[in-house]
């Protein structure tokens, strides 16, 4: 076995002894032969087909393994594109989006001035604010108000740092948005997109509200194509002199799929 296989293997071993991962779902982007065990063709399925769970080989491998209907199935990995499992309430909500507060809801200032994003960019960052958390859309504005507010006054920023917020209370509260570049990492703010959690997360993790709509965003990321098919997560202190996003925070999103998959494997 390679040592790039073993690190894999460790890896894998690593994260399922901590934080459990977060489960993938595969969607063909292509037509695509399924395959059996044995590598028997067992039929083609069109673009835009999802498997609930996907399996990941050890680097280097072209197959992934599906699970579909307690069948075990196989596709090639370049005919497949993956992201977070919702329990097929994407199908429902017509996609992967969660529910997003715009900026005049909120009570957002204009902008000195926006420079336009060119998507879809490389990089999702996760941020904390490093302020109190807010559980209820009125605190959440009130937070919102008031982060903008320090960033436009005091650090003297054109807007509020980050392209999105999320609220105690489930909701994604919208910064500079899509298609602005924000302010959120020295160096990177033109190939990424700046997701912050509100609250303060060295000692405590976030509630599971908000990593729940912290996980559907970045699928939105990928659905609305703002983020590449390969995009890299990253906390900010990987980026930056930070302890951003706060301990708990950081832990939990180094063992999700686009953090720790694609910080070992070729596709970096």
């Amino acid at each position: 076995m390679k040592f790039s296989q073993v690190l894999m293997l460790c890896l894998w071993l690593r994260s399922t002894s901590t934080e459990p991962l977060l489960p993938t779902c595969a969607c063909t982007h292509k037509t695509t032969m399924l395959h059996s065990s044995l590598m028997k063709p067992m039929g083609i399925v069109s673009q835009g087909k999802c498997f609930q769970k996907a399996e990941f080989p050890i680097s280097g491998s072209r197959w992934i393994r599906l699970l579909e209907d307690e069948k075990t199935i196989y596709a090639l990995r370049e005919s497949l594109t993956f992201r977070p499992c919702y329990d097929r309430l994407d199908a429902i909500s017509g996609g992967p989006c969660p529910n997003i507060i715009s900026r005049s809801e909120w009570g957002a200032r204009r902008p000195r001035d926006r420079q336009s994003l060119s998507t879809p960019v490389k990089y999702a960052v996760v941020h904390h604010s490093n302020t109190p958390q807010c559980l209820d859309k009125p605190s959440c504005i009130k937070r919102m108000q008031s982060i903008q507010n320090f960033h436009m006054n005091v650090r003297r920023w054109s807007d509020i740092a980050y392209n999105f917020l999320i609220g105690g209370d489930g909701n994604v509260y919208e910064g500079r948005g899509w298609d602005t570049v924000g302010a959120h990492v020295i160096g990177y703010n033109k190939i990424s997109i700046g997701i912050c959690v509100i609250g303060n997360y060295t000692e405590y993790k976030p509630n599971e509200i908000s990593l729940n709509a912290l996980k559907r965003m970045l699928s939105c990321l990928e659905f609305k194509n703002k983020v590449i098919n390969k995009y890299v997560l990253r906390g900010h202190r990987d980026l930056g002199s930070t302890t951003c996003p706060g301990n708990k925070l950081y832990r939990i999103i180094k063992n999700w799929h686009h953090y720790y998959w694609f910080k070992f494997s070729s596709a970096n």
